[in-house]
C-alpha cells in the first residue's frame, strides 16, 4: 500500500526539480543572447573603426602634417606603419583640429 504523504512528498520535489532546471535553461539561454550580442556590437565597431582609419580626408591630411611638424619632438612614428594609420591610433581624441 502506498503512503499519501510520499507520493506528495515526492510528486512536489519533482515539481521543484522541473521548475529549478527550467529557470536555469532560460537564464542560461538569456546569457547567451546577452553575450551573442555583445560580440556582434564588438565586431561592428571593429569594423567601423578599420573604416574611419582607412579613409583620411585631404584636409585632415595637412591639418596632421602641421601638427606633426609643431610635435616633431613628441611624436616618433614607427617605420614599419603608415603616418596617418598610426597618428589616427596613438591620438584618437585628434588634437590636431584644435
Amino acid at each position: 500500500m502506498k503512503n499519501l504523504l510520499t507520493i506528495k512528498v515526492e510528486s512536489s520535489l519533482g515539481i521543484i526539480f522541473l521548475i529549478g532546471l527550467a529557470l536555469f535553461f532560460i537564464f542560461f539561454f538569456f546569457i547567451i543572447i546577452k553575450n551573442f550580442n555583445s560580440d556582434i556590437d564588438v565586431e561592428t565597431l571593429q569594423a567601423s573603426n578599420i573604416k574611419r582609419i582607412k579613409v583620411v580626408s585631404v584636409p585632415e591630411r595637412k591639418l596632421i602634417d602641421g601638427w606633426l611638424e609643431d610635435n616633431i619632438s613628441v611624436v616618433i612614428i614607427p617605420e614599419s606603419e603608415s603616418k596617418y594609420r598610426y597618428i589616427l591610433k596613438k591620438y584618437p581624441d585628434k588634437p590636431w583640429t584644435r
